[in-house]
């Protein structure tokens, strides 16, 4: 029944906004104001995740993504396989920044959230990096960041970067989330100009052009 509600939801919904697990409850809780009491929720178990059949990893890339998946997850090395799901198993956008920077630390290759969100089945995300793998050595990577470098300029467009990317889905998934929010207060003195600020402003767009204001 689980697998059929995700199925139906995917038509219907983007995939940030299809939730990680299913649980099913005899009556839903409610406050004395007739509100969802939502402390009174059961806590999900691994039993509510939704899990393919187990296949067994084959390829040394795709035993390193369920060994990577098992320990994220809190699952059982064998207990993960390489038909499972990204978000049938659990995973939001933090979970993505682990899995990729783990990734990265083990076979030394750039991977973004956005490779974990496009290919959520490991076999389909070990095929993508045996073949960025196989097509991108480190020279590639070398020349590509040096153009970069040193295309500075007129770019009025930024891409983001993972971080950026985590934060943007979350906020999407859970718009009332203010965990992101980061208050903070400056105390200036009486005589700083509001063409002193503008310096200061050209000033750090010198260490990084794609600070917006």
């Amino acid at each position: 029944m689980k697998k059929e509600i995700r199925n139906h939801l995917k038509q219907k919904l983007p995939t940030y906004m299809i939730p990680n697990y299913f649980k099913r409850i005899e009556s839903i809780p409610i406050t004395n104001n007739g509100k969802l009491n939502r402390k009174a929720l059961p806590e999900p178990d691994m039993n509510d995740f939704i899990k393919e059949e187990y296949v067994e990893p084959k390829t040394d890339v795709e035993k390193l993504i369920c060994k990577i998946y098992s320990n994220v997850f809190k699952f059982q090395d064998n207990e993960i396989g390489i038909l499972d799901d990204f978000f049938e198993l659990g995973g939001d956008s933090l979970n993505a920044i682990r899995v990729s920077s783990m990734i990265e630390q083990e076979l030394k290759i750039k991977i973004n959230i956005k490779d974990i969100l496009n290919h959520t089945v490991i076999k389909d995300l070990s095929e993508y990096i045996e073949d960025k793998m196989q097509n991108k050595d480190s020279n590639d990577i070398l020349i590509n960041n040096l153009e970069i470098f040193n295309n500075k300029s007129t770019q009025k467009e930024f891409p983001m970067t993972s971080q950026q990317l985590g934060v943007y889905i979350d906020s999407m998934k859970y718009p009332n989330n203010i965990m992101y929010n980061i208050p903070t207060a400056f105390k200036l003195r009486k005589n700083v100009s509001e063409s002193d600020i503008e310096k200061i402003k050209k000033e750090l767009m010198k260490y990084s052009e794609n600070m917006i204001f």
